[in-house]
């Protein structure tokens, strides 16, 4: 595989491209100078595929597109040149999310972010489609968290971070969350562990690295948990190792590059443990290789690029083991892409047969039935009344043998759900219980028998052709009876049932899915107050895996 780093030379307005692929003849050289449009590019973002990077224009307001398809004839030349929000609002960092469907640009002097469509099956694709405002000033270089859910941006010129929600599926999608207030001054640029439960911000003015709890089942989460300080000048840029225990942090000011140990299980765990000399000056963007055995810093004032051993197994681990000297001027933002790209890294696609759940309700309600009193206790209640004794009576649920819910029939109908036509099944059920009446005599114990009640509703499912009853379940979890008062004439009881019903429709199918809790549907049957010592019983969901499912998916 081909390696390449690309760098943003913000003084000569290109970037140089340098062979980073330790098999090739050319190996750490400079190979490639592209010429951009734009003024001042300063980072750079590259799509999942590695098909196109998005540089940054920092004076000219505007973002340039590269074609980094090597089978490309327009290979390694800029073809597209963004508008954004033009001279003067300083783009500064970019990223792209998961997919590789937008882009997200922060304008450090217009204090809001850039949404780019970079999807090039839309018929705006490589266009400008919106802007986020944020209640930070001076957004810098931006990230998105390792779940693909939200975008961290440090703040420099408001010493705190706004929290972006870029999950579609959330109503706060594309607006501001969050802003996390931080300890120093000037937060520049973010890097994320990978298990994303945490954060790390270089403090440029204040020689700190402040860390933010970004785990959202944390009582902590999206507030400063600790502050690190270090002994290297003006820090700049950050990156974690993919394995999670190191911090590599460039510092613009002073010879080298700072290493924090990010291991939790470390006794120097949040730590500045190391500085890394280097001999070029003005250090500024980092990047690491994919086997996690070099990493390349930029050198914005000497014009050339230090490289470090950065393989725990290696001799000269942490140190400087090369220079590498390009034509470019006032280096900035760095990116090193894997040709051709990697696999993501998703759950391998097996095909899986499960029952699949189209519809579930759980509804509430009460219904009211006369039951007639049995012969042998009717006329024990008979002599009382004549003898003019109060009767009252009381009724107690049995669970065994166990509530029924039985389906009587099923139609086919055309409804109309938020102004679409939908087709539903409307399902008829009866629901039957059997009770134990009580019957007192002036308050003293008369008699008792036993009785079932029934009683029955109508309830709209989605229920697909040609699935049917036998894809219906239906379930009563709890119920209460409730006498209404005295005997009636006739020798009849009345009596006022509550009850707790599940509804699923299911059948099996073969899926290739990623699961994710649901809950029932809402539904508009108004529920009873239930007395006092009744309720329905909670839904319960099994507990989930923390360590393996840490977004609650």
């Amino acid at each position: 595989m081909t390696q390449l780093a690309y760098v943003a030379n913000r003084g000569s307005h290109n970037i140089s491209v340098i062979d980073v692929d330790p098999a090739s003849p050319t190996f750490n050289t400079e190979i490639n100078l592209i010429s951009v449009s734009g003024m001042t590019p300063l980072v750079i973002a590259v799509t999942p595929d590695t098909t196109r990077a998005y540089v940054t224009n920092n004076t000219s307001g505007d973002v340039s597109v590269i074609d980094t398809n090597p089978a490309s004839p327009t290979f390694n030349t800029q073809i597209k040149l963004i508008p954004l929000l033009g001279i003067g609002s300083a783009p500064t960092g970019i990223v792209i999310n998961l997919d590789g469907t937008r882009a997200y640009v922060a304008n450090q002097m217009s204090d809001n972010l850039s949404i780019i469509d970079i999807n090039p099956a839309s018929p705006t694709f490589n266009t400008m489609t919106g802007t986020i405002g944020l209640t930070g000033m001076g957004p810098s270089v931006l990230k998105i968290t390792p779940d693909g859910t939200r975008i961290y941006v440090p703040n420099i010129n408001s010493a705190n971070v706004s929290v972006i929600d870029i999950n579609p599926a959330n109503p706060t999608f594309n607006t501001q969350i969050d802003l996390i207030n931080l300890t120093g001054s000037g937060p520049l640029d973010v890097a994320f562990t990978p298990d994303g439960n945490r954060a790390y911000v270089t403090m440029l003015n204040s020689n700190r690295v402040s860390v933010i709890d970004t785990n959202p089942a944390s009582p902590t989460y999206n507030t400063e948990i600790m502050s690190i300080i270090l002994t290297g000048n003006t820090p700049i840029a950050i990156l974690i190792t993919s394995d999670g225990t190191r911090g590599y942090v460039t510092n613009l000011f002073s010879p080298n590059v700072s290493v924090i140990d990010t291991n939790p299980a470390s006794p120097t765990f949040n730590t500045e443990i190391l500085l890394i000399p280097l001999s070029g000056s003005g250090h500024a963007g980092i990047a690491i290789t994919q086997d996690r055995t070099r990493a390349y810093v930029t050198n914005a004032f000497s014009d050339n690029v230090s490289v470090i051993d950065t393989n725990p197994a290696s001799p000269t681990y942490n140190t400087e083991i090369d220079l590498i000297e390009v034509s470019g001027t006032f280096l900035a933002g760095v990116v090193i892409i894997l040709f051709p790209a990697p696999p993501l890294p998703l759950i391998p696609t097996e095909c899986i047969r499960v029952q699949k759940v189209y519809d579930w309700v759980v509804l509430a309600n009460s219904y009211r039935n006369k039951i007639a009193v049995a012969d042998d206790c009717k006329a024990l209640v008979d002599a009382a009344i004549l003898a003019g004794q109060d009767i009252t009576f009381s009724c107690i649920e049995f669970l065994s043998p166990d509530p029924s819910c039985n389906i009587v029939s099923i139609r086919r109908e055309n409804i109309t759900v938020g102004g679409t036509t939908v087709r539903v099944g409307v399902v008829r059920f009866v629901f039957g219980a059997t009770v134990l009446v009580r019957i007192f005599a002036d308050g003293a114990f008369l008699c008792d028998f036993t009785a079932t009640v029934q009683f029955d509703q109508e309830v709209v499912l989605c229920l697909p052709e040609p699935l049917d009853e036998d894809n219906i379940l239906c379930h009563i979890s709890a119920f209460e009876c409730l006498p209404t008062g005295t005997v009636l004439l006739g020798g009849m009881v009345q009596l006022d049932i509550i009850v707790c019903v599940e509804i699923q429709v299911e059948a099996e199918v073969k899926l290739e899915v990623l699961a994710k809790f649901c809950a029932p549907r809402p539904n508009n049957i108004p529920i009873p107050s239930p007395t006092p010592s009744f309720r329905c019983p909670p839904i319960l969901f099994p507990p989930q895996c923390p360590n393996i499912f840490p977004r609650g998916n």
